[in-house]
């Protein structure tokens, strides 16, 4: 069995981190509340007060009761804490991602062969980036497990490795019925992405947009005056019929409105 199919057969389980070598603990609290809905209606009266004295002590019983009825009704455990072996994918790879991303959305807006070509060779490059970047990380994890791992790491190794996964049935994509799995995967990511990108105006320029989240982050990190290249992002799209007089202010302080 290949590197690339183990690292295959674990991912979807790696994710979780419980093939991890042990790193320390974490305690969990689980509180079940119907238990603690019925303390509380067990151990809290409706008090009488009239005075400010008797206003205070029963809200200091209140908050006991509550504290009392959080106490019975929680569970505390401690478990071995796990880490995700894939780890934080590099920055490269997440320019490349971004970059793919504008590449389909470039893509979808147009519909030219040209754009899907390098939507194409893109996602390719993504995809052996992201296959280099597991298989590294899933050799160092297997060096670790081999040098200080308990047997119990082993078993649920083994017992991964052994199980049959279930293949995904083909699904029906934005361009026809998908059978393999990086048909499916870019099936579910055209599907999220229309599902969850923000509702769009007739004359929206996307272009515009990127520029303006590539260059603006930069300049307010700078705390510098705004240049003139800066103010023309915002002011180029605006027609002469609806022209807004626009003053940006980068040493406002904070809590003071900039004037119109």
């Amino acid at each position: 069995m290949g590197e690339r199919t183990l690292q295959n057969r674990i991912k979807g389980q790696a994710t979780t981190g419980a093939l991890y070598p042990p790193g320390g603990t974490v305690t969990k609290r689980r509180t079940n509340w119907a238990q603690f809905h019925a303390e509380m209606q067990r151990n809290t009266a409706l008090p009488r007060i009239e005075t400010v004295d008797e206003l205070e002590a029963a809200v200091m019983t209140l908050e006991t009761d509550i504290h009392t009825a959080e106490v019975r009704s929680t569970t505390e455990t401690v478990e071995i804490f796990r880490q995700d072996y894939v780890g934080e994918l590099p920055h490269a790879t997440k320019l490349l991602i971004r970059e793919r991303r504008s590449a389909r959305r470039r893509s979808i807006r147009t519909g030219d062969p040209v754009d899907r070509n390098a939507l194409n060779q893109l996602s390719r490059r993504v995809r052996a980036a992201l296959d280099e970047h597991f298989n590294e990380r899933w050799r160092k994890h297997t060096e670790e497990i081999n040098e200080g791992a308990h047997d119990r790491d082993f078993w649920k190794l083994q017992k991964i490795l052994r199980t049959q996964r279930k293949p995904i049935p083909p699904i029906h994509g934005e361009r026809g019925i998908v059978r393999t799995n990086s048909e499916k995967a870019e099936a579910f990511a055209d599907s999220f992405e229309l599902q969850c990108r923000e509702n769009q105006l007739d004359d929206e320029d996307e272009d515009h947009e990127e520029e303006v989240e590539r260059r603006v982050p930069p300049r307010l990190k700078s705390h510098t005056e705004p240049s003139a290249d800066l103010y023309s992002i915002f002011t180029s799209d605006l027609s002469s019929t609806a022209r807004v007089d626009m003053d940006l202010y980068a040493d406002d302080s904070p809590g003071q409105a900039a004037p119109l």
